[in-house]
């Protein structure tokens, strides 16, 4: 069967092209993982923040004045009901802040969660599937995406 490729040749194109720009305008530095780097892009300019000299740095991400921030991100469609986030850092990690930031699948911001790290641990359950944090258990630490400092950059992802 021949196909028309026309259309998916744009699209593939367009994307090359927004993922130049991207690594241009420095909110991502690779092509791996997107949805983790335009997360941890958005809480470092929500929170004037610095982003670790190196995207492979062993425990968080960002700094925020003193604070080390570990930056998690889900990417969720509508049907997909999951509501945890995989932990796999030990309870000595050099982190003081852990947030999670959840999009819709065309990455709308959804939900943003700002936990302490010990209060992290606390929440973080150990099964057969590793180790879990749950949202259920972080009603306490969503934000309000409203109330989030440097709306302008928030107003990006809705």
């Amino acid at each position: 069967m021949d196909m028309n490729y026309e259309a998916q040749e744009r699209t593939i194109r367009n994307l090359v092209d927004a993922l130049k720009a991207l690594r241009e305008g420095g909110v991502t530095s690779n092509k791996t993982d997107l949805t983790c780097q335009i997360s941890e892009w958005l809480v470092k300019e929500i929170f004037n923040g610095t982003l670790a000299s190196t995207s492979i740095n062993k425990d968080w991400d960002l700094i925020v004045g003193e604070k080390r921030i570990q930056v998690k991100a889900h990417a969720k469609a509508a049907t997909n009901k999951n509501r945890k986030t995989h932990i796999s850092y030990s309870e000595a990690a050099l982190i003081d802040e852990l947030i999670i930031v959840v999009f819709t699948q065309d990455y709308a911001l959804r939900e943003f969660y700002s936990v302490p790290w010990s209060k992290a641990l606390q929440l973080i359950s150990h099964n057969k599937g590793g180790s879990i944090l749950s949202w259920n258990r972080l009603k306490a630490y969503r934000l309000d995406i409203e109330s989030l400092p440097n709306q302008p950059v928030v107003s990006l992802f809705k």
